[in-house]
């Protein structure tokens, strides 16, 4: 059975599983440079100030609800391509 995804912008309704997946990459890879967990709060602050700049946060969810998200990502003013980070259930 082929598995047709659906992209999507993020709302803070998906907030609880974005958090997840944020905090399985801190625990288990060195993606992201912080060494404690996130947050609810702390990503809502996150996603607030991206969707205040205009910066999109995406989600993907397959016929299974399974999740995955990513965001443009931009250094010193170049951006950069996106990258979708983990999966958690919505």
């Amino acid at each position: 059975m082929k598995v047709t995804p659906i992209v999507q912008e993020a709302t803070e309704h998906h907030l609880p599983a974005i958090l997840a997946i944020y905090n399985e990459v801190i625990a288990t890879s060195t993606a992201v440079y912080s060494l404690e967990s996130s947050t609810l709060e702390e990503r809502r602050t996150w996603f607030r100030s991206r969707c205040s700049m205009k910066f999109p946060v995406l989600v993907v969810l397959d016929s299974a609800n399974k999740l995955l998200w990513g965001v443009e990502r931009r250094m010193a003013g170049v951006p950069l391509h996106s990258r979708a980070h983990g999966s958690c259930a919505a």
